[in-house]
């Protein structure tokens, strides 16, 4: 019996030393909201884990890039929503003069290429790599908003104004 107490002691002792080694080395011991700017200081980058290999990469969500005079074309996009029964809609994207390349994420820059992100009532549920997106539980009313980004990961902006484009969940149609 005496062994048990000894052995809870050591487990007790033991868990707590490598939660306190965790912090010391600024180790991310849970998740954390990517739109939640505290979560990622002021504007600096942050070890991304929603890679497409799983690797942990640097890169911030703030960032943006201008890409006014790239020469490619102004990137853009529209959005549609198709009922499918119950809360759920199919999201269908539109892109003008932007191609998706999922293959390249986490590289550079490359003019008129990158990904999308969706994002319901200002939450990111997702990076976006293709034209289609299944969305369950939306609630009539709720804002649904997808951004073109760069490789990069920076949002795209075009003479000011943020590449997006937003769309409102409709009431159910009887």
């Amino acid at each position: 019996m005496k062994s048990l107490y000894l052995a809870i002691i050591a487990l007790f002792f033991g868990t707590g030393f490598g939660f306190l080694l965790a912090v010391s080395s600024n180790a991310q011991l849970e998740g954390h909201d990517h739109n939640d700017p505290a979560a990622h200081g002021a504007g600096t980058g942050h070890l991304a884990h929603d890679t497409a290999e799983g690797a942990m990469t640097d890169h911030d969500h703030s960032a943006m890039r201008d890409v006014t005079t790239e020469g490619t074309g102004t990137p853009d996009l529209s959005l549609e929503l198709h009922h499918d029964g119950g809360n759920s809609y199919n999201l269908q994207v539109r892109y003008q003069n932007f191609a998706l390349t999922p293959e390249a994420v986490n590289g550079p820059h490359v003019p008129g290429t990158g990904h999308a992100h969706i994002y319901v009532d200002g939450v990111k549920l997702t990076r976006l790599y293709s034209d289609w997106f299944l969305l369950s539980n939306l609630t009539p009313g709720a804002e649904v908003k997808v951004t073109l980004n760069a490789n990069s990961h920076e949002q795209l902006m075009h003479n000011g104004k943020m590449v997006e484009a937003v769309i409102t969940v409709p009431a159910p149609q009887n």
